[in-house]
């Protein structure tokens, strides 16, 4: 066989050779060195597999220890502190420092800071982490926040605070919104006490099984109806070991004894009786009233248990009226009592009080009344031609013409339908009322009336029945210099005049009507006065047959309307004092 040389091919075989060995030796040492460190393919990306706190966790320590375990080891030279932080509200880093185990497949982050309490913070992972390996991957950024804990805080008290009517054993419970850490609850730092105090009670103290509730059971019942104070200090704490944010403190009063029963109300008592018991030479015109220590129920009061009998005769009618003041209780009959007779004047015990009692007993008095004045001597004969008998205030003109209290015109007429002027009524009044007039009267210092015009001294008349009128209170003039003595009188002005002359020289004679009463109480300065001369009868028999309506209270009185209500005073009581 013939081998064939080749001095070109030669050296090429041999380079070819040696590269094939190189590579064969190279590829045995790089299997050896590298076989523990050796990655196998990877299944998924670089990632976090579990992470503490929890995501969204809501009750973080202040000092927290962040825990991540990765998917696969990871380069613990990239896990710095702009790779892996926690970020606080604001954006700023909590400054920590960082530890691995296990493989390099954990790392923990713990703060150097302690965080603030109820405050959400957020952990970062950056991809700048990277894996171990000839193939080195980076981490899916992760983000994630929880919440750090916060102080514990009550919930609920027994007693509530500011409760009332709490019964004297009454224990005080406390429940907390977390787990509370038992060796802090003692009596330094939960207790009771007066509120007026300044010494906390001696007491037992019990935190409950669930570490939520507390309890304080006083050595000895309270006090009643006297105000306690709760109090928890910081120096509570929960399991977290955070104190209350404050002091807590609250009120509650215990629950007051029981009142004695009230006494049984006094019985109803008479105060007053008019006219008194056993009077004598009372005016047959009088009225009974009588007045009670407390307000009487109206529906009490009739003909039943409120009467008036003379005596061997039989009841008296009458009419009961109510004062203002509901206790003063009037009874008006409907006729004049009879001259020199004894009446007796009964309350039974039907009678009651508003508020319930009734009168123990029966009251009863009698009084007895003026024996018939003397007659007097035949009347002058007087007559009207335009007065008749059944005319309209025929009694009434009659009777002040025979007292002379009135007269007519030279030509025979009474005028009953005339005007009044108001000088003509000032010397009626005070004829009706007896009062002594003389030259003396005018003039006065007291009187500063200057339109009455000249004072004729033969003649009392106007000067100085004005005067007495002024001086008794029965006018007031129009202003304090002017009387308008010519002035037509209206009847308003009548009536003020008639009820001041009553009030002045009988005070008490006049009834009181009840609130609303009256037919002519519109004006300001008159109603008040027409409404009590019309519950006191001073206006009977006005307006004749129309009544008090048909007439206008402002318009002018005539002759025979004034001798009417001057009549009704005469009729009323003796006014001469």
């Amino acid at each position: 066989m013939k081998i064939v040389h080749s001095g070109r091919r030669t050296p090429f075989i041999i380079l070819l050779l040696i590269a094939v060995f190189t590579l064969a030796f190279t590829g045995t040492l790089l299997a050896t060195a590298d076989e523990a460190d050796a990655i196998p393919p990877l299944m998924a990306p670089f990632r976090t597999v579990s992470v503490f706190p929890a995501v969204d966790e809501t009750d973080a320590p202040l000092v927290p220890l962040v825990e991540v375990n990765f998917n696969i080891p990871f380069k613990p030279a990239t896990i710095t502190s702009d790779s892996f932080y926690i970020e606080k509200p604001g954006g700023a880093k909590a400054k920590g420092h960082f530890t691995f185990k296990e493989a390099d497949t954990q790392a923990f982050l713990k703060t150097d800071e302690v965080l603030q309490p109820g405050t959400t913070y957020k952990v970062v992972l950056t991809n700048a982490i990277k894996s171990k390996g000839l193939l080195s991957y980076s981490l899916v950024w992760t983000t994630w926040t929880f919440r750090t804990t916060t102080p514990p805080k009550v919930v609920s008290t027994t007693p509530a605070a500011s409760a009332t009517s709490v019964s004297s054993d009454q224990a005080v419970r406390v429940t907390f919104d977390r787990d509370i850490d038992p060796t802090t609850v003692k009596h330094a730092t939960f207790y009771l006490k007066e509120q007026a105090g300044s010494s906390a009670l001696d007491s037992q103290i019990f935190c409950e099984a669930n570490k939520r509730d507390i309890m304080l059971v006083p050595a000895d019942q309270l006090k009643k109806n006297t105000t306690y104070e709760v109090i928890l200090t910081t120096g509570i704490k929960g399991t977290n070991g955070l104190p209350l944010a404050k002091q807590v403190s609250w009120l509650f009063t215990t629950v007051a004894p029981p009142l004695p029963p009230p006494p049984p109300p006094a019985p109803l008592e008479v105060v007053e009786k008019t006219p008194a018991p056993e009077a004598v030479d009372v005016h047959p015109g009088s009225y009974v009233h009588v007045t009670f220590d407390a307000d009487i129920d109206p529906t009490t009061i009739n003909n039943g248990t409120f009467y008036l009998y003379e005596l061997h005769t039989g009841p008296v009618p009458a009419a009961t009226l109510f004062s203002l003041d509901g206790r003063t209780v009037t009874l008006k009959p409907n006729d004049q009592l009879n001259w020199d007779k004894t009446y007796r004047m009964t309350l039974t015990t039907g009678v009651k009080a508003l508020n319930g009692p009734a009168l123990s007993r029966a009251v009863s008095w009698t009084f007895t009344t003026a024996a018939a004045p003397a007659l007097p001597p035949p009347p002058p004969t007087v007559a009207f031609t335009d007065v008749k008998p059944g005319d309209p205030y025929y009694d009434a003109i009659m009777e002040l013409a025979v007292r002379q209290i009135v007269s007519g015109f030279g030509d025979g007429r009474f005028g009953p339908s005339d005007s009044v002027r108001r000088a003509q009524f000032a010397k009626m009044i005070v004829g009706v009322l007896g009062l002594p007039v003389d030259e003396d009267d005018w003039p006065h210092p007291e009187v500063r009336f200057v339109d009455l015009g000249a004072d004729d001294l033969s003649d009392l008349y106007p000067h100085e029945y004005v005067s007495v009128c002024f001086r008794n209170g029965i006018t007031q003039g129009k202003t304090p210099t002017s009387f308008a003595p010519y002035d037509h009188i209206t009847r308003y002005q009548v009536i003020s005049m008639v009820v001041r002359a009553v009030e002045k020289l009988r005070p008490g004679y006049l009834t009181t009507p009840p609130p609303g009463f009256g037919l002519w109480r519109g004006d300001p300065t008159h109603g008040p006065n027409a409404a009590q001369a019309e519950y006191s009868g001073l206006l009977e028999g006005l307006g004749h047959s129309g009544g008090l309506q048909s007439l206008d209270p402002y318009g002018d009185m005539t002759r025979g309307e004034v001798a009417q209500v001057l009549y009704n005073l005469l009729l009323l009581q003796p006014m001469v004092p």
